[in-house]
């Protein structure tokens, strides 16, 4: 009797093992299938390694999963765009509740090892590279990701060379049953750590002029709906070089451990508060504590945006870096108490009311192929004549800049802002 249990039992237990191989045979076959159906016109290469099945569960778990694409050469074709190469390599992907009938699931575990996409459109180039990462979707309807490290770069690699790259990256509240359902990009908050941002532009290579819209009419256009509500920023060091048309060494405006936080981050109008706003606080040229608030429309029917600020206490030598190289100017001495500015704008012009406190302004007109040596006669008039060296002078009220700027539309959003100070600034220390 005892036998024919026994029989009966390592039956069962082979026919159970035979089955669930059978339906870890099936399950790979099928994914597989769904893989290379989905990639299917591009050139993409799959490959999947072992599938797992849970039947009681209701899981199937693949893991190693790679998928790369090439789906054109970029030297062969060098004025179109699109993607130029792809790659996923996925560590392991868990679907649970799942319905082998529809192959729906109701929750979803990727966890990727790494990812990266290049992109081309005439001559400028684009990599975005993606380390360690996991999505986590619960019910089909909420989603949370979190990257160990994103780098991107792009750029023309000769007259215009930027570099992105993000420590941390967390997103909460991700709805998807909104992007499946409306294709519209929706997150409660988005937590950037580490961002290290360097951006390079050479004049002295002759670049087609083209129209570079503001920060805010590129969220405007973006082709979806989208919604972020919180941004957190920590950590952020950000680099500008730029090599004058005539200059030999390029001039460098830097902004050190840079925090604050973004509200409102949308293009949907209805609904939603009329500005994002984005508020933060950094060390400017390595010397100065810097805060600005900064008010940008949303809807693109709305032509206003604000910026104010303030410059604490600073020694306005550090500024020589970017000054000598990009204005053949020096500033000898100038100690900065501080400087407040409020500046109002549209896409087409800006006006700048500032108060810059400020004592023992000296500076110098250097030669332009030769910053070792000034222009003597014009410093002499500049110093004696023509420059205020105190505000407020002895025995006078504090004085008030003010002036407009006009947009250059082949510059940036940040170029736009900083130029608008300048009137100004000009208008205090002339």
């Amino acid at each position: 009797m005892n036998k024919k249990i026994v029989i009966v039992a390592l039956v069962i237990v082979g026919l159970v093992a035979v089955a669930t191989l059978g339906v870890q045979m099936w399950a790979q076959h099928k994914v597989r299938a769904i893989i290379e159906q989905s990639v299917s016109g591009i050139g993409a290469r799959v490959s999947l390694g072992r599938v797992g099945v849970n039947p009681f569960a209701r899981a199937i778990t693949l893991h190693d999963i790679r998928i790369s694409a090439q789906p054109r050469d970029p030297l062969a074709d060098r004025d179109s765009s699109g993607i130029v190469s792809f790659g996923v390599n996925i560590k392991r992907i868990r679907a649970r509740g799942v319905n082998v009938k529809t192959l729906n699931v109701s929750s979803l575990t990727t966890d990727i090892s790494s990812a990266s996409l290049a992109t081309a459109k005439g001559d400028k180039h684009s990599l975005v590279e993606l380390f360690g990462s996991r999505i986590d979707v619960s019910d089909l309807a909420t989603g949370h990701f979190t990257a160990d490290s994103i780098v991107c770069s792009f750029g023309t690699g000769e007259s215009d060379q930027n570099h992105i790259s993000l420590r941390e990256i967390a997103c909460e509240g991700i709805d998807v049953a909104r992007i499946i359902a409306q294709k519209a990009l929706s997150i409660d908050s988005v937590k950037l750590g580490g961002t290290r941002l360097k951006s390079y532009k050479n004049r002295q290579i002759y670049e087609a002029p083209r129209h570079k819209p503001l920060l805010w009419q590129t969220i405007q256009a973006l082709p979806i709906p989208v919604e972020i509500r919180h941004i957190a920023f920590l950590d952020a060091d950000i680099e500008y070089d730029e090599l004058s048309a005539t200059g030999d060494s390029p001039g460098v405006v830097t902004l050190d451990d840079m925090h604050g936080e973004a509200r409102n981050m949308t293009n949907i109008a209805e609904g939603n508060e009329r500005f994002f706003r984005v508020d933060l606080q950094t060390v400017l040229m390595g010397e100065g504590d810097f805060v600005a608030t900064c008010l940008f429309p949303v809807d693109a029917a709305d032509d206003h945006w604000e910026v104010s600020g303030r410059l604490g206490a600073t020694d306005l030598r550090s500024f020589n870096q970017a000054l000598e190289p990009l204005m053949n100017v020096r500033i000898d001495s100038c100690n900065l108490q501080s400087l407040d500015f409020q500046i109002i704008g549209t896409h087409i012009e800006s006006s700048v009311n500032l108060t810059m406190l400020y004592t023992d302004l000296n500076v110098e007109l250097l030669r332009r192929h030769d910053h070792t040596r000034k222009l003597g006669l014009p410093t002499l008039v500049l110093d004696n004549f023509v420059l205020k060296h105190a505000n407020p002078l002895p025995g006078q009220s504090v004085r008030q800049g003010s002036g407009t700027h006009t947009h250059d539309y082949e510059r940036s959003t940040f170029n736009f802002i900083w130029k608008s100070v300048v009137p100004g600034v000009t208008r205090t220390v002339l």
